[in-house]
């Protein structure tokens, strides 16, 4: 139990709260990406920021996760020196649509800080709340993708505000981005169902089915894989059929069905079943892991959120680079190419390097460097900042897991499972993604909830040594 809040305390857990309400829905009806869904976030995790240095003296008494901030902020700030880099402002800022460059990097670390900060000197009901307050972000963002996905307007406010959802799906600039949040918050609604609270229960469940409706709108494939193996894992793990497995399999269906439920947006579609976007992951994994090795500073630091885009330019054969091509994009095969001239000088920066492709059948294609990221976690990570930044970064994600099913029975707790049950979710998730800032930040909430609780959970006394009462003790 934490000593009592003081004023301050309280202002600041009452910030966190409204930045985990806000940030996942946060969007300005602009046109422009960089306005509509980055520099919002942003602006909000510099006011964290600030807030942070205010409070600096007493949150450096939590050593426990100080180590980690100064790694991050140490790999983060190294990255400006990568003399590969011809575009600086790329380095420092990111693209427009996912500032995830050196300043967003430094903000996530003082982040990071002030939320163990704040979950640490909370107690358990307020914690309880932390996770309701997730999912029912998680619901809000659900409901717009209906929304979206239907076409129905509400009204022309609505209407005019979301124009831009034609092409996009969710409130976070990218469908693929939108269901790396939702994908956590329906295994969070869906064990939170098992409270003793009637009124969670019955809220968690009525949120989870929203969730999963708009989860699988967004048409991503991992979402389903997420979901069947935490399924899988808690069945297994446990031998029983509660009611939270019982939702995990009406979910799954409905992941599979309700696309056939709604009446669709039909720029929207596009078939679950489809095995291509797997074939071209495996393609960037594998000439990924081959470029890794020559990124600057390899293993101790990163090249910044850019490294693996020129290292596309500089290393890796455009013939290479045509067979990715050839599956993302259905193309003629590669093997058709009749000639393949670069239309970029010397001069040119390069990112923007281009090529004329000519097939043997007549047709020409021009062609520029699009892809920038490794689409995993850990593979993105290990370009930006490192493979022992990576390493780092894999660690604080799952060692709560394997921490949870070393927890004896009488120290399990409900919000205990259903974190431990989200970052197995996060983790399957980054398997094909990699981390974006208009979510990231959620799911480091997340993470630092499993540390605090299994950190509780370890300080809880065997009942049968002491009289003191369980709290809220999870079912066998």
């Amino acid at each position: 139990m934490t000593k009592e809040l003081t004023g301050t305390k309280s202002a600041f857990l009452g910030f966190f709260i409204v930045f985990i309400f806000i940030y996942p829905n946060l969007y300005f009806p602009i046109i422009d990406p960089l306005i509509s869904w980055s520099l919002p976030r942003i602006f909000l995790l510099f006011l964290s920021f600030f807030i942070t240095i205010l409070a600096f003296k007493a949150i450096l008494i939590e050593k426990k996760i100080i180590f980690f901030f100064i790694i991050n902020v140490f790999l983060s700030g190294i990255q400006f020196l990568n003399p590969l880099e011809d575009e600086k402002i790329y380095t420092i800022l990111g693209v427009d649509d996912r500032l995830e460059g050196i300043i967003y990097q430094i903000l996530l670390a003082f982040f990071l800080l002030f939320s163990y900060y704040c979950i640490n000197i909370s107690n358990k009901n307020f914690r309880i709340s932390i996770i309701f307050i997730l999912i029912f972000a998680g619901m809000i963002q659900s409901i717009f993708i209906i929304h979206q996905y239907t076409w129905v307007p509400l009204d022309l406010i609505i209407t005019k505000i979301y124009f831009r959802f034609d092409s996009t799906m969710g409130l976070t600039g990218h469908a693929g981005y939108t269901a790396g949040l939702l994908i956590p918050l329906v295994i969070l609604a869906i064990f939170m169902s098992e409270s003793k609270v009637r009124i969670y229960s019955f809220l968690s469940c009525v949120f989870s089915l929203i969730i999963c409706f708009g989860l699988n709108l967004t048409q991503n494939r991992s979402s389903l894989i997420a979901l069947s193996i935490v399924l899988a894992i808690w069945t297994f793990t446990n031998l029983c059929f509660p009611k939270r497995v019982i939702l995990l399999v009406f979910c799954i269906i409905l992941i599979n069905f309700s696309g056939n439920i709604l009446p669709a947006n039909p720029t929207l579609n596009r078939d679950l079943s489809s095995s291509q976007t797997l074939l071209t992951r495996l393609e960037i994994w594998r000439f990924s892991i081959e470029l890794l090795p020559k990124s600057w500073g390899f293993p101790f630091w990163g090249g910044g959120t850019g490294n693996l885009k020129l290292l596309i330019a500089d290393q890796l054969p455009i013939e290479t680079l045509m067979r990715f091509y050839e599956r993302e994009y259905s193309w003629q095969s590669s093997e058709n190419i009749k000639k393949i001239t670069p239309l970029s000088d010397k001069n040119s920066l390069r990112r923007q390097k281009m090529y004329l492709i000519t097939y043997k059948n007549g047709e020409i294609k021009p062609v520029q460097l699009t892809l920038d990221r490794a689409h995993n976690f850990f593979l993105d990570k290990a370009f930006s900042i490192g493979l022992i930044g990576a390493i780092l970064w894999m660690i604080f994600y799952i060692y709560p897991i394997f921490a949870y099913f070393r927890l004896k029975p009488y120290q399990k707790t409900f919000e205990q499972q259903a974190l431990s049950m989200a970052l197995i979710a996060i983790q399957i998730y980054y398997i094909f993604w990699f981390s974006v800032m208009q979510v990231e930040p959620i799911h480091v909430v997340i993470a630092l909830m499993a540390w605090v609780g299994i950190e509780r959970a370890k300080a809880t006394p065997d009942p049968q040594q002491s009289t003191t009462p369980l709290e809220n003790p999870a079912p066998a």
